[in-house]
């Protein structure tokens, strides 16, 4: 699914839009996870692996930032958040080298 694609645009757009506003501040976020696989999902299976891994990722340092917020020095932290960013990198960087070299 593309983003200028009538399904989107007639389909998903509204859908999303309405479970996002119809649920509680509590589920939206659900919501709105559950939208972005089922998107992710629809163009190409092979990416919502991707993206629950990235996200679980991300989910895993930032838990632990905040927990080195409360106890620990700023430094630490910021070495958290550069580790996120470098391994989200990587699995792009990764996932894009694997994609075009079994293309191409």
């Amino acid at each position: 699914m593309q983003f200028d694609s009538p399904i989107f645009f007639l389909g998903f757009l509204p859908v999303a839009i309405a479970l996002i506003f119809l649920s509680t501040r509590r589920y939206s976020n659900v919501a709105i996870i559950i939208l972005s696989l089922i998107f992710y999902t629809w163009g190409e299976p092979k990416f919502a692996l991707i993206v629950v891994a990235s996200a679980v990722f991300d989910c895993t340092v930032a838990r632990r930032m905040y927990w080195v917020l409360q106890s620990s020095s700023p430094h630490y932290r910021k070495l958290l958040l550069l580790v996120m960013v470098l391994g989200n990198i990587c699995l792009l960087v990764y996932h894009k080298g694997v994609s075009d070299w079994q293309s191409g």
